[in-house]
């Protein structure tokens, strides 16, 4: 699979299949066989796409920015994960996990 993700905290924005033609310059372009998209917010001076990447061990991915990829390891955001989880508590609604935590799709 690719991801993109940000070059100064390597936080993961998005994952993307293999077979996807993902380009990244002053924009983000993904070309799928059913669709094309961009995104103008993500450019190639503050992020990367990584290509050959393994899914994680857990075959979780945390949505967000709340998972991390450097080197090869994956990690995820705990402290970030945490506010959420506060943020819920506060509020008085129940936390799911599942909100925020998808099965891993791409390969």
């Amino acid at each position: 699979m690719q991801i993109l993700k940000k070059k100064s905290d390597n936080k993961v924005f998005f994952i993307f299949k293999n077979s996807w033609v993902i380009t990244l310059d002053s924009k983000l372009t993904c070309e799928t066989p059913q669709q094309t998209w961009t995104a103008a917010e993500f450019n190639s001076t503050d992020y990367e796409i990584v290509k050959d990447v393994a899914k994680p061990a857990s075959n979780r991915f945390y949505i967000g920015g709340l998972q991390m990829y450097d080197a090869g390891t994956w990690s995820v955001d705990e402290t970030a994960l945490q506010e959420i989880r506060d943020a819920h508590v506060a509020s008085g609604r129940p936390f799911d996990e599942d909100q925020y935590n998808i099965t891993w799709e791409m390969s």
